[in-house]
């Protein structure tokens, strides 16, 4: 066990670059193996700036809450992970600008509203007095489909970003091996409620749909209106919920392989 939790390790830091068509999950899990205090060696940061930017396009593109609520979600976990390995305010001031961007647009739910509003003013706090620049228009649609985000662009590499190979597991190292299963089995087990979120906010989203349905020919009542807003609450708590077991599960699982 402590063995394949290693590889999965490995393979969290060495996996190729993402694909334009990834899905959502593949980019959480590329930013999580590209956060340093989830995976020890983080990937590359060219990767980390690559997943953060297909969840910025994806944002754009997004055309009803819950994939906007999805996009932003990844967008804020990015560019939060990249300002913790670079220092930039560049990655604040991206943030608050997608925020910004979600907050203006027409037919926001209260509950996306309210998390865009946390995220802004959470990095507007983290900047303090620093003014944020008009940042400069990215050109994405002309790298190839596999290419990373050029270097010049996002800055050079610090050594910390570097891969480093992890020592092989010591077999006669009892303790370790122990702790590395200690760590690894309840970050497993987490994937389990996890899972439960998923499929509880898939429920959650589909009442919503049906409630919509009904009252595109014929007005709203008072209670379909109250049942939509609680609906609301529900997705995006638990989108937060879902997210927060995920990364967790992550470190303990690599935490365990790298015990």
């Amino acid at each position: 066990m402590p063995v394949l939790a290693a590889l999965l390790a490995l393979a969290l830091a060495a996996a190729p670059t993402l694909a334009p068509t990834a899905d959502n999950d593949a980019i959480h899990a590329e930013i999580a193996a590209c956060d340093p205090r989830l995976t020890n060696p983080p990937a590359p940061l060219e990767r980390l700036l690559a997943a953060v930017t297909l969840a910025e396009e994806r944002l754009g593109q997004a055309a009803d809450s819950d994939a906007v609520s999805d996009a932003l979600t990844l967008t804020v976990a990015g560019r939060r992970v990249a300002y913790r390995r670079t220092g930039e305010a560049r990655h604040l001031c991206l943030l608050i600008a997608a925020a910004d961007r979600v907050l203006a647009g027409d037919g926001v739910s209260p509950g996306l509203e309210a998390a865009a509003t946390d995220f802004r003013q959470e990095a507007r706090d983290t900047l303090g007095v620093r003014a944020c620049e008009a940042p400069p228009p990215q050109r994405t649609a002309d790298l190839p489909a596999n290419a990373t985000a050029p270097a010049a662009t996002e800055g050079p590499v610090p050594p910390s970003a570097r891969r480093i190979a992890p020592p092989p597991i010591d077999p006669a190292d009892r303790r370790r091996v122990r702790a590395g299963v200690g760590t690894l089995v309840p970050g497993l087990l987490l994937f389990a409620p996890m899972v439960g979120l998923l499929a509880y906010r898939a429920d959650v989203r589909r009442e919503m749909v049906g409630i919509n349905t009904d009252t595109k020919v014929r007005p709203a009542t008072e209670t379909e209106t109250a049942r939509v807003a609680e609906l609301d609450k529900h997705h995006v708590a638990t989108t937060a919920g879902a997210v927060a077991l995920g990364v967790t599960g992550a470190a303990f699982v690599v935490t365990g392989g790298a015990s």
